[in-house]
C-alpha cells in the first residue's frame, strides 16, 4: 500500500461542497492500492460544520490538521457598517446585478492569492513533522483555495515527489471570480503559471476546462479530466419523504453570478398564467446564500424555504424528496466549461432537473446525455415557466411520485470509479 499526501484545506468536519471530492478520495483510494495522508485546515468553517462527514475516513488514513489564523476578522464588523449601503434598492430588478459582498471585495483585494493565504507556512512547518513523511510516493491537491497548489508546488520541489494539481475550478480564468484589479489579475497569472511548471499531471473536473489550460498555458505535464460524481453510499437508506405539493429544491451556494431571481420570475409567470397557485408549489433553497439574496427572496413573497449549513446526508434526502431539481450556473463569460458536483447527486436521485445553464455547455450536454431534465438558458423567464408547467402537469399525473431509474450513463460518474482513475494516474506517475 502505497501513501500519498493529500492536501485539501476543506476538509471533514468542515461541511460544503468544497470537501467532498477530497473526503471521497480519502474514502476510496485505499481500496486501490493508495492511502491518503491528509494535510488540512483545522476546521476552517466553523458556521459550516458536518461531522458526520468524518464516520466516511477509513481507519487507514491519517488527518494532520493546521490552525490558520483568520487574518480578516474584523471584516465582519466592517461590512456591517457599510452593508446598507451595499445592498442598494433590493427590491428592484437590479438586484441580479448586486455582485459580491463589500466584505468579500475587501478579502479578495488584500488576499494573495486568495483569503486562506495563512495556511501555506504552518502547513509547510507540518508537512515536517508528519510521521514517516519519507514513506509518501505523490502529492495531490485539490483547488480551490489556490493557496494549495503553491504549498504543493514548493512540498514538491523540496522532495522530489511527482505533483498532481487537480483544479475542481479554474484559477486566473475563473468564469464566477475573476481577479479584483488588473495588477492581481498579473500576480496570479505569473503565480499559476509557476505552479503549474512545477506539476508532473494536471486534472480537471471538466473537457472543455481542460482544454482551456491546454490552450491557455505552456505545459509539460499532461492535462486530463476526472470528474466529479456521486457516491452511492450516499443514498443507501434514504427514504423519500412525501411532499405534500409539487416541490422544486435548489441545493448549493447562491453567490455573485448565481442567484435565483430569474427562476423566481419564471414561478412568478407561472403563477400569473393559473398554471398553479403560491399555495401549490413550495420551492426550496438548500445551503448558503448571501444577505442580499435571503433579503430578495424573502421580499418576493413567494412560497420559498431557505435552509442554511445543512448537513450533506440531509441535502441528499432533500433533492431526494422533490419532485424536480433546480440546478443554476449562470450565463457569465466561459460559464459553459463548469460542471458542478451537485448535478451528479441530482441525476442520481432520479428526479428531473431544471437545468437553468449554459446551451451547449458541460452541464447541458450531461443532461441531454443522460436524458435528465430541461436545459433553460440562464436568463429565460419564460422558459422557465414553461418547463414548470410541463412538470406540474407530470405532478398532478403522477409522474413524480417515486424518484425515476438512474440512467446507466451516470454509473461512470460513481466516486469508487473516479477514484480508480485516479490510481491509474498515480500508477503512471510512480511507476513499480
Amino acid at each position: 500500500m502505497r501513501e500519498v499526501l493529500l492536501i485539501s484545506y476543506f476538509f471533514p468536519p468542515a461541511g460544503g461542497g468544497g470537501v467532498i471530492r477530497a473526503l471521497k478520495l480519502a474514502k476510496y483510494l485505499p481500496e486501490f492500492g493508495y492511502t491518503p495522508v491528509v494535510l488540512a485546515a483545522d476546521n476552517p468553517r466553523k458556521t459550516d460544520s458536518d461531522p458526520v462527514l468524518l464516520e466516511q475516513i477509513p481507519p487507514c488514513v491519517r488527518v494532520f490538521r493546521v490552525p490558520v489564523a483568520d487574518p480578516f476578522a474584523g471584516v465582519a464588523s466592517l461590512y456591517k457598517t457599510f452593508k446598507n449601503h451595499e445592498r442598494g434598492n433590493r427590491g428592484s430588478r437590479e438586484r441580479k446585478n448586486t455582485g459580491e459582498s463589500f466584505g468579500t471585495r475587501l478579502k479578495r483585494f488584500f488576499s494573495f492569492p486568495d483569503p486562506q493565504f495563512r495556511f501555506l507556512r504552518p502547513a509547510l512547518s507540518a508537512f515536517f513533522r508528519i510521521p514517516d513523511v519519507y514513506r509518501l510516493t505523490a502529492v495531490i491537491n485539490t483547488a480551490p483555495p489556490y493557496t494549495g497548489h503553491m504549498l504543493g508546488a514548493r512540498l514538491s520541489r523540496i522532495t522530489r515527489l511527482p505533483l498532481v494539481l487537480d483544479y475542481r475550478d479554474a484559477w486566473t480564468y475563473n468564469p464566477f471570480g475573476g481577479a479584483p484589479t488588473a495588477f492581481h489579475a498579473v500576480g496570479w497569472r505569473l503565480a499559476e503559471q509557476r505552479v503549474l511548471s512545477a506539476a508532473s499531471a494536471v486534472v480537471t473536473v471538466t473537457d472543455t476546462m481542460a482544454d482551456d489550460y491546454r490552450r491557455r498555458f505552456r505545459l509539460d505535464a499532461p492535462v486530463i479530466t476526472i470528474p466529479n460524481g456521486y457516491d452511492e453510499d450516499d443514498f443507501e437508506g434514504v427514504v423519500p419523504e412525501r411532499r405534500g405539493k409539487f416541490t422544486v429544491v435548489y441545493a448549493g451556494t447562491f453567490y455573485a453570478g448565481r442567484d435565483p431571481f430569474t427562476f423566481l420570475d419564471g414561478v412568478r409567470l407561472a403563477i400569473a398564467s393559473g398554471v398553479f397557485g403560491a399555495d401549490d408549489i413550495e420551492i426550496r433553497f438548500i445551503g448558503a446564500a448571501s444577505d442580499d439574496v435571503l433579503a430578495a427572496v424573502k421580499a418576493s413573497g413567494l412560497p420559498v424555504v431557505m435552509r442554511t449549513c445543512v448537513p450533506h446526508r440531509d441535502a441528499v434526502s432533500e433533492i431526494v424528496s422533490a419532485h424536480a431539481s433546480l440546478l443554476i450556473i449562470g450565463d457569465g463569460p466561459a460559464m459553459g466549461t463548469t460542471l458542478t458536483g451537485k448535478i451528479f447527486e441530482y441525476l442520481r436521485a432520479g428526479r428531473p432537473v431544471i437545468a437553468m445553464v449554459p446551451p451547449g455547455g458541460e452541464a447541458a450536454r450531461l443532461i441531454v446525455e443522460t436524458d435528465g431534465g430541461y436545459v433553460v438558458s440562464p436568463d429565460d423567464a419564460d422558459g422557465v415557466a414553461a418547463v414548470l408547467t410541463e412538470l406540474y402537469g407530470r405532478y398532478k399525473q403522477g409522474e413524480l411520485n417515486e424518484p425515476g431509474t438512474p440512467n446507466s450513463v451516470l454509473k461512470r460518474y460513481d466516486r469508487r470509479e473516479i477514484a480508480r482513475a485516479y490510481a491509474e494516474l498515480l500508477d503512471s506517475l510512480i511507476g513499480d
